[in-house]
């Protein structure tokens, strides 16, 4: 009951928080929302750890069930520890992963009908696979999205880099890079949520 009625509130929470203008325009709402989907995310992995031995689908549900509710409490503090520590990088991946296996309700929803088709005649029959089908696609899509992510951030990091080691006043992705000699102290002016990460000081 308690995993029943506190789920749901993680479900909407936790998808409100991936809302840029949220996070830049309210910072503080996004942080006590956050504060309140952690919370809401390790009582219900309790209470569904409670309900695992009960699985209706028998031990291999059950222990498809408890896998889940495990990694949740796991990444989900996890983030929350990774936000304290400023460890913000860190901090999304895990929050991603929580929001993965948080949207395994939904997952798991919309594949009982493929279950029913499939010639399954009930929920408890069909769960020894939703069990597991309801949520580890989320994580390998957060995962793989995730590396993509890391890949285009990496690459275009070397591409500034370069950039600031070549003439000033070159152009690059829109970007116009200002400043002195090579070896020397460079601006990098244009688009960025994070102007200080393409600066570098003079050497000596």
């Amino acid at each position: 009951l308690t995993h029943m009625l506190v789920a749901p509130l993680a479900l909407l929470l936790g998808g409100l928080q991936f809302l840029p203008g949220l996070r830049a325009r309210h910072p503080k709402v996004h942080r006590y929302a956050g504060r309140i989907y952690v919370a809401s995310c390790v009582i219900a992995g309790i209470g569904a750890l409670a309900t695992v031995p009960h699985a209706s689908g028998g031990p291999v549900a059950g222990l498809g069930f408890g896998i889940l509710a495990v990694l949740w409490i796991g990444t989900t503090l996890g983030g929350w520890w990774a936000a304290v520590r400023r460890k913000f990088d860190l901090h999304r991946l895990f929050m991603r992963l929580s929001y993965a296996m948080t949207f395994g309700a939904v997952t798991l929803r919309l594949q009982i009908p493929i279950g029913f088709m499939l010639g399954y005649a009930s929920y408890s029959a069909m769960s020894v696979w939703l069990a597991y089908t309801s949520w580890i696609p989320n994580v390998v899509a957060v995962g793989v999205y995730s590396a993509l992510e890391r890949r285009r951030q990496n690459s275009r990091g070397i591409v500034l880099s370069q950039a600031v080691d070549g003439a000033a006043g070159s152009k690059i992705d829109g970007w116009r890079l200002e400043g002195g000699t090579r070896g020397g102290a460079h601006r990098c002016t244009g688009r960025s949520r994070n102007a200080r990460a393409f600066r570098r000081p003079a050497a000596g």
